[in-house]
């Protein structure tokens, strides 16, 4: 997804999206970012969140969730220690 990317940067976890046949994945990142590629072929549609302290932004995503909903949960360690909710 982001080959130039190495070391902390690299993929922290990730989870499918909510329809029947997943047809997304939700990728967090060392780069503060959560990036959404296509399954089939792995491109990057679009990513969401950028290194920060205030809503929307993040810091160090732990992990992700998917709710059936297609609502997406990022906590966070470290200094943030929050957890958001992205719709």
């Amino acid at each position: 997804m982001a080959t130039a990317t190495l070391g902390n940067g690299s993929v922290w976890d990730l989870d499918f999206s909510s329809d029947g046949a997943q047809t997304y994945l939700y990728a967090a990142d060392g780069n503060k970012r959560t990036l959404r590629p296509r399954c089939e072929n792995g491109e990057v549609l679009s990513w969401f969140a950028r290194s920060g302290p205030y809503t929307g932004q993040s810091n160090l995503v732990h992990s992700i969730a998917v709710d059936s909903k297609g609502n997406l949960y990022s906590p966070e360690v470290d200094d943030a220690k929050r957890a958001e909710k992205f719709v």
